[in-house]
């Protein structure tokens, strides 16, 4: 019992270091991102680490529209990614317009789409938000999303990003070939196009799909290792912002004179159980 209770203590340890890591790089990215706008930029994509006491805690971080949005991609987008869902849907149509009914900010039915009679019909006590997603669990609300599905979809899209279309130099290989309808693109396309942006460049005027306008967000893994007193390789998975975030002034004198100041960055999600394979 005392060699178990030992294990929880050390885990538990092991895992505020690897909080203080997480929020270690946060900081790190976000004073590098003051000194030089452009610092970000270069660091995208690239296996990190930063020195944490007696060990390193290595980070990989990549913009938020390496992913699908959930709340701004078109329909188009949409209905490729769903339609390659390896169980298969019955309408594909049918889920992406309810998708796009959920979302938006009226009560019109979109054709084959649903809103609060359709959802009342088929016996839920509610109807749709009309209103952008906040989670990638709020989709299992949506009519005709079950859970696997959700879960299929969870590592290719994203609430946070606003582009409708995605970034394909930091996107998953596979889900830039699943929205390859037209099979443009070969497997050396994808690795020239992840070491030239002229490339990306290049995708991008041949299919919407491909262009992306950012948010300022981003999804940062962090991993920690046996130096940090785990006993296994544990990740904390971060969606934050750095975009000039304003907080509200602190009560006094001083405050009237400053006025607000800016926050280094905005958590938009932070998820202590990630799969290790995110990112790579």
């Amino acid at each position: 019992e005392i060699r178990v209770e030992n294990r929880i203590v050390g885990d538990m340890v092991g895992r505020i270091r690897l909080r203080a890591g997480a929020s270690a790089v946060l900081n790190y990215l976000a004073l590098a991102g003051q000194a030089s706008p452009d610092t970000l930029a270069t660091l995208e994509g690239v296996p990190l680490s930063l020195p944490l006491g007696n060990s390193r805690v290595a980070y990989r971080f990549v913009p938020e529209e390496a992913y699908v949005s959930l709340n701004a991609a078109s329909p188009e987008l949409l209905r490729a990614l769903i339609g390659n869902y390896p169980d298969g849907v019955s309408d594909v149509d049918a889920l992406v317009n309810a998708l796009v009914d959920w979302r938006d900010g009226d009560d019109i039915v979109t054709e084959n789409g649903a809103e609060a009679g359709e959802y009342a019909s088929a016996g839920l006590a509610y109807g749709p938000k009309n209103a952008p997603l906040l989670s990638v669990d709020e989709l299992g609300l949506v009519l005709g999303f079950d859970q696997d599905l959700v879960d299929w979809l969870r590592p290719y899209v994203s609430v946070a990003s606003m582009s409708d279309g995605i970034d394909p130099r930091f996107a998953d290989p596979e889900l830039v070939m699943m929205l390859d309808t037209q099979g443009r693109f070969s497997e050396q396309d994808l690795q020239a196009m992840q070491a030239d942006p002229a490339v990306a460049d290049a995708m991008a005027l041949d299919s919407s799909f491909f262009a992306a306008s950012r948010s300022g967000a981003y999804r940062l893994l962090v991993q920690g290792s046996g130096g940090m007193g785990l006993k296994r390789r544990q990740a904390i998975e971060v969606i934050a912002a750095f975009d000039g975030v304003v907080a509200p002034p602190a009560a006094g004198l001083d405050a009237e004179v400053l006025g607000p100041a800016p926050l280094p960055y905005r958590i938009i999600q932070w998820n202590e159980f990630p799969p290790l394979d995110v990112d790579g």
